[in-house]
């Protein structure tokens, strides 16, 4: 779900094409690649280490992860299309209120 949430961060504003430019940023896509190689790496050969599945995923198993990771995309494109008055308070500073000195 951690690299789906990443492409899904790229576009912080009310853009919907989440997609657009992906393939011109190489470093982007790099880390993208060596974090799903270290994540299958680790799932698939760990083990006791991490405590994993002691066999590693079936490939059933992989499909099930991915298809539950896909879903952050309707749920980011939902949530772009609700007012911005659902949520007054999302996104606002909360006041500090700084201790009286003696």
């Amino acid at each position: 779900m951690q690299i789906f949430n990443m492409i899904n961060a790229r576009k912080i504003n009310d853009e919907l094409n989440i997609f657009k430019g992906m393939l011109e940023n190489k470093t982007f896509l790099l880390i993208i690649g060596i974090i799903s190689i270290i994540q299958f790496i680790l799932v698939q050969f760990t083990r006791d280490v991490f405590e994993v599945a002691r066999d590693g995923l079936a490939w059933h198993q992989w499909l099930f992860c991915i298809a539950v990771g896909l879903t952050v995309f309707p749920v980011r494109l939902i949530a772009k299309f609700l007012p911005d008055k659902c949520f007054p308070k999302l996104g606002k500073k909360k006041k500090i209120i700084e201790p009286i000195s003696e």
